[in-house]
């Protein structure tokens, strides 16, 4: 019984570690690529966990990386142009390139 019990315990740790937290980003040197752009950060919800960077003077935009240090929330709820230093990041569950906000300020 104390044999089957430590059994099924490891295997709870086991999959408790594979599962992780579900987002993954590839931010290896390689496959990043660093940017600087002007644009608006836009948030469709109220405390921006899913917000968008809107590039000014252009049809572009990117899903902001959850990983962003920036204040997101601030930058949402200014609505003026900002400029962003940062990476774009290939994220694995989206297949889409995220943008990973680094420092922004308002312009």
């Amino acid at each position: 019984m104390k044999r089957l019990a430590l059994v099924l315990a490891l295997v709870f740790v086991a999959a408790t570690l594979y599962a992780g937290d579900g987002a993954h980003c590839n931010m290896n040197k390689a496959t990043s690529k660093k940017v600087e752009l002007k644009g608006k950060v836009v948030c469709s919800d109220g405390d921006c966990s899913k917000a968008v960077f809107r590039v000014a003077n252009s049809d572009q935009s990117y899903d902001v990386c959850h990983k962003s240090k920036a204040a997101l929330k601030s930058l949402g709820e200014s609505g003026s142009v900002v400029l962003v230093k940062g990476k774009l990041v290939s994220c694995s569950d989206s297949e889409n390139t995220e943008l990973m906000i680094e420092e922004a300020k308002s312009i």
